[in-house]
């Protein structure tokens, strides 16, 4: 296991999404016709995907939210959602990583998709994002929640508080995030030759880390049955439940839904 804290330069953060108090609304998912324009290997089992598109100038979203691919199949295509990495409105390029795991319609595309590969997407979609009203946040998940972790932590006002548990393969996997002005501390967590999905270390580190003081709020991703178990840990440490939002986006040893999510008994 690592720490650190990782402000190294990259994307800038005033191109990025925001969400001001008096927001009214988050922006109603639209249907993209999208391009692969570059894809990146940025870690071992995570590829980057970056797209364009004729309407995608138009393109608004929050950090935190996605996009719901449709993934052609033999049969009929497969819907799977996937976090805004970022948005470069300079370049009309939204970025998506994607985890390359297991042997799924979603992960056989992605990892075969190359510039000029044509996709639809609807969104942005998804109402997780950064809480307003609270003093510090924290964030905890496996690889398929950097994402959304570093979009909303790169989202952050200067100075606010952050907290990050993430688990990966090892050192390899640790990715760095992009500008970063909240006051971020992020622990990497590896699980070595454990498979994801069946460990411990995060229920372990979230149990003992030591927390702000004031008001703050959870955002749990990742596998089903670890959000579940990672909830319960904070709800012992005192977090109410309108103070977490819990999401799984996969579940160990089964195929997502057809929405495009775990199965409702996963």
């Amino acid at each position: 296991m690592s720490d650190r804290n990782p402000n190294e330069p990259g994307a800038n953060r005033r191109d990025g999404p925001r969400l001001p108090p008096s927001a009214p609304g988050l922006p109603q998912p639209e249907t993209w016709a999208l391009r692969v324009v570059e894809a990146t290997e940025i870690a071992p089992r995570v590829r980057r995907l970056s797209f364009t598109g004729p309407d995608l100038a138009r393109f608004g979203y929050v950090a935190g939210q996605d996009l719901m691919f449709l993934i052609p199949t033999a049969a009929e295509p497969v819907r799977r959602r996937y976090t805004i990495r970022r948005f470069d409105r300079a370049r009309v390029v939204v970025d998506v990583d994607f985890v390359i795991h297991g042997d799924g319609p979603a992960a056989r595309w992605a990892a075969g998709a190359e510039p000029g590969a044509e996709i639809e997407a609807v969104g942005p979609r998804g109402k997780v994002v950064l809480e307003p009203e609270v003093d510090w946040h924290l964030f905890a998940g496996d690889e398929s929640a950097i994402p959304a972790t570093f979009a909303m932590v790169e989202a952050l006002d200067a100075g606010v508080p952050a907290l990050a548990f993430l688990e990966v393969d090892g050192p390899l996997d640790e990715q760095p995030t992009g500008a970063v002005v909240a006051d971020l501390r992020l622990r990497w967590l590896h699980r070595g030759d454990a498979e994801p999905g069946t460990t411990t270390l995060l229920h372990d580190a979230l149990a003992v880390a030591e927390l702000p003081p004031g008001a703050g709020y959870a955002y749990l991703n990742g596998e089903l049955q670890t959000v579940k178990a990672l909830k319960a840990t904070l709800a012992a440490r005192g977090f109410a439940p309108d103070r977490m939002s819990a999401k799984g986006y996969w579940s160990v040893g089964r195929p997502n839904a057809t929405h495009g999510e775990p199965a409702a008994d996963a």
